[in-house]
């Protein structure tokens, strides 16, 4: 299935189950989130920065070694759950998600590090399942497609923690519209009749790399924590 069939696919789908859920009385939520997201790149992503080292080698000499690691930041946005039984229903979300890694680069007594940074803003469309449904503890497990659509790329090299601003840029065939899966756990306490406490662990592997490239493939694979209040909707 090609990318413009999978959008396409996804939109249909979210269409259809909102209009069932007006047939169905479905029960709805309303909430929001945000937490930490421990953020990767999988792939040939050593490679890259091997690459990149080479490069360094050959502008401005000496042997240049490259570490790949994570990177920690923002995430969070909004949610909108419909429950059409009493344990399975569907979420979609708006959601803001910074994700990229970091590759530290040493030659001699020398550090560098470069902050490779993609902003997204993604709309998750996620199976709900609620095993537990009715009691006033709950673990909840969702999984589910996630479209994103790329709002900022940027790189920052920095040395010894001081980042150089004429040093940051924008990353070359960053990719503009990126697919991935996501799979969630959670815990639900009822804090009222009508508002309820998440707390969430989820993983997302993406599809598609985070830059075009003939040569290396780059996918996020990436964990966040959420912590968020949810809202019935309606009587």
């Amino acid at each position: 299935m090609n990318r413009k069939n999978l959008v396409t696919g996804t939109l249909l789908t979210l269409f259809f189950l909102t209009a069932w859920s007006a047939a169905a009385r479905a029960e709805s939520y309303f909430g929001f989130q945000g937490g930490v997201n421990f953020a990767t790149l999988g792939g040939d992503i050593d490679a890259y920065g091997d690459q990149v080292a080479l490069d360094l080698g050959v502008e401005i000499g000496d042997v240049w070694t490259a570490s790949t690691k994570g990177r920690r930041a923002f995430a969070g946005g909004l949610t909108y759950a419909l429950m059409y039984k009493p344990a399975v229903g569907i979420q979609v979300e708006a959601m803001y998600a910074s994700r990229g890694a970091r590759i530290d680069f040493a030659t001699g007594g020398v550090q560098a590090e470069a902050d490779y940074k993609f902003d997204y803003l993604e709309i998750p469309l996620m199976l709900r399942y609620a095993p537990t449904h009715g009691h006033s503890k709950q673990v909840l497990f969702m999984f589910g497609p996630v479209l994103g659509f790329k709002m900022d790329s940027k790189v920052s090299v920095s040395g010894h923690g001081v980042t150089a601003p004429d040093l940051e840029s924008s990353i070359d065939g960053a990719t503009s519209t990126i697919f991935g899966l996501t799979g969630v756990v959670a815990f639900r306490a009822a804090l009222s009749e009508k508002t309820a406490l998440l707390l969430q662990t989820r993983y997302y592997n993406a599809v598609t790399n985070a830059i075009d490239h003939t040569d290396f493939t780059t996918t996020s694979k990436d964990f966040t924590l959420l912590a968020g209040l949810e809202f019935a909707l309606g009587d």
